[in-house]
């Protein structure tokens, strides 16, 4: 009985099973709604942090809008616009989640979500000083706060100018550049007795620009971010930040990752691809998982981490010692990449004692761009010029890139590590020679641990031996062309000596046989007295002409002699008388 009842619950429990698999594996529809415009620097950092972390799960169908409020400004009717639009486009599509990125799109979801989708789950990300009090009781949503690293930042900053006199602030007026500047303003009040705080706020670019004019290369400037002017003008950073390098000597921070470029030195800042990512994750809980929003805490704690631009770093003469530890350094130049080397790397290189004594040739460079970042003494010496730390190995290698891709093709190839090359020597001099190259990672860094022999002579001597063997071929080959010849003409000799062995003993024969007919005549030969018919050696009887045509080489003629004239023609021959 108890069997029984089990096999009625088989039915049952398969069914629960399969509508807990087929749940977990129907298509949820996913919309990421962007606050500005695709193109702009950290709204694609946090897309492609969003999406690389949804496309591993392929029951994932994904929309994506940008409000585009950079450009435009977000009006009454703008917003009802969007309302009307994404109520029109979605209303045939069950949306499963909500993705809203940066202040913009949260606080347009905070207040029309219900309206437009109903209570469905959110995910935010890059909301700036997210708070509880944001949701409004608004619930079924979770997410990523944007935490501006400001103290650390201007803190940093000050360190490393200690001189400075001034600290400007730049800031635009956008929801987010303005909450920017209030966390700014909260997070610098422990430095103002240091430094005279200087705000370019509520001001237009122009302006901004013509007040820098007063900084110079002791003092701080650290840009928030500048995409709208107070009237409404429309900016970008890249080109802001052009335009201030250009402007001032100053040093200029930042506290967004997207930022650290052209002469910005860095700071500690917000990394718009791992904003996405924890995102994503947070999603993937609630549409794979089965979690509600409200179930997973918000990440309050911003990603943040320091990077800094090595352009700036040695244009303003910042040593990497004074950075704080596990620093990011982006943009590395050959210079930055050598004095890094020499300050903080080679001091964890084991053994560098010993390559830079060693008498082999050994150098360290930078794959990226092939810079020399280091040289042992046997290799200056080798190469004899003035400065080799900090050429490139192009320069010396007298291979064009192609053939230096075929080169490294073939030892790709061919499973080995070495490659074989020609070096241009200061002196001139060009030299055959075989570099044998190992990877090293030091720090955050991968380089080339390069050894380097020369093989000119080895090469020369491989040559010579190689035309040897090719002169000693020649001569073996002569000697066997003649050899054949030779043979040839011998086999022709044997050959006519042979046919003419063959027709020297037919004609003896034919000889012998004429002169054995000859003989035969020189003997009695029998004749009859009557008719002349001769008897051959057969016993036969022929008449004289025929025996004396086969016995001889005479050859017969008949005429009338004038007796049988008389005799048989007399009277005829009267008659014509």
């Amino acid at each position: 009985m108890r069997y029984l009842k089990t096999l009625y619950l088989l039915p049952l429990i398969f069914f629960l099973c399969n509508t807990k698999v087929s749940a977990e594996y129907s298509k949820k529809v996913v919309l990421i709604v962007h606050s500005y415009h695709q193109g702009y620097e950290w709204s694609d950092g946090i897309h492609n942090g969003l999406i690389n972390t949804l496309k591993n799960f392929k029951n994932l169908e994904v929309y994506v809008e940008y409000l585009d409020l950079v450009r435009n400004k977000e009006t009454d009717e703008y917003t009802k616009l969007w309302i009307n639009f994404l109520k029109e486009k979605y209303k045939d599509k069950k949306i499963d989640l909500l993705i809203s990125v940066d202040d913009n799109a949260f606080e347009f979801f905070i207040k029309h979500r219900s309206t437009i989708f109903g209570n469905i789950p959110m995910v935010f990300c890059g909301v700036n000083d997210f708070t509880k009090e944001m949701l409004k009781n608004n619930k079924n949503i979770t997410g990523v706060n944007e935490q501006k690293s400001m103290a650390e930042t201007i803190e940093l900053a000050l360190r490393l100018s200690k001189d400075a006199k001034k600290l400007g602030v730049i800031a635009g007026d956008r929801i987010s550049e303005r909450k920017n500047l209030e966390q700014f303003k909260r997070d610098v009040k422990p430095f103002e007795k240091k430094t005279e705080i200087i705000y370019f706020n509520q001001r237009e670019f122009d302006e901004i620009l013509k007040g820098l004019e007063n900084f110079d290369e002791k003092d701080v400037v650290i840009y928030l971010s500048y995409l709208r002017s107070p009237s409404g003008k429309i900016f970008d950073n890249t080109e802001n930040l052009k335009r201030i390098s250009q402007k001032t000597s100053a040093r200029v921070f930042t506290v967004s990752d997207h930022m650290v470029k052209a002469d910005v030195i860095g700071g500690k800042v917000t990394y718009a691809y791992s904003q996405g990512e924890s995102a994503g994750k947070m999603a993937i809980d609630i549409l794979i998982n089965g979690k509600k929003a409200d179930e997973i805490p918000i990440l309050y704690k911003s990603p943040n981490r320091f990077v800094f631009n090595g352009g700036a770093l040695i244009k303003h003469n910042i040593s990497i010692a004074t950075l704080p530890k596990d620093s990011v350094i982006i943009n590395k130049t050959d210079q930055y990449m050598t004095d890094q080397w020499k300050e903080e790397i080679k001091k964890s290189f084991f053994g560098y004692d010993l390559f830079r004594n060693h008498g082999t040739v050994m150098l360290i460079i930078d794959p990226r761009t092939g810079t020399i970042i280091d040289a042992n003494e046997t290799a200056k010496l080798y190469y004899g010029y003035p400065r080799l730390i900090g050429k490139k190995i192009q320069e010396i290698n007298t291979l064009s890139e192609e053939e230096v891709k075929k080169e490294m093709a073939k030892a790709k190839e061919l499973k080995r590590n070495y490659f074989s090359f020609r070096h241009r020597l200061a002196s001139g001099d060009i030299r055959d020679v075989e570099v044998y190259s190992y990877p090293i990672k030091l720090g955050e860094d991968s380089f080339l641990f390069s050894i380097v022999f020369d093989v000119t002579e080895k090469l020369l001597a491989e040559k010579e031996n190689e035309k040897e063997k090719k002169r000693v071929l020649q001569v073996l080959i002569s000697l066997l062309v003649i050899s054949v010849a030779f043979l040839l003409i011998l086999a022709l000799y044997i050959i006519n000596r042979k046919r003419y062995e063959k027709d020297l003993t037919e004609k003896n024969k034919r000889l012998e046989e004429a002169h054995r007919q000859i003989k035969t005549l020189e003997g009695i030969l029998p004749i009859c007295m009557h008719c002349k018919k001769i008897r051959d050696d057969k016993g036969y009887w022929n008449q004289l002409e025929k025996y004396i045509s086969q016995h001889t080489t005479a050859l017969l003629s008949h005429g009338l002699c004038p007796d049988c004239a008389k005799k048989h023609y007399g009277d005829y021959l009267k008659k014509n008388e």
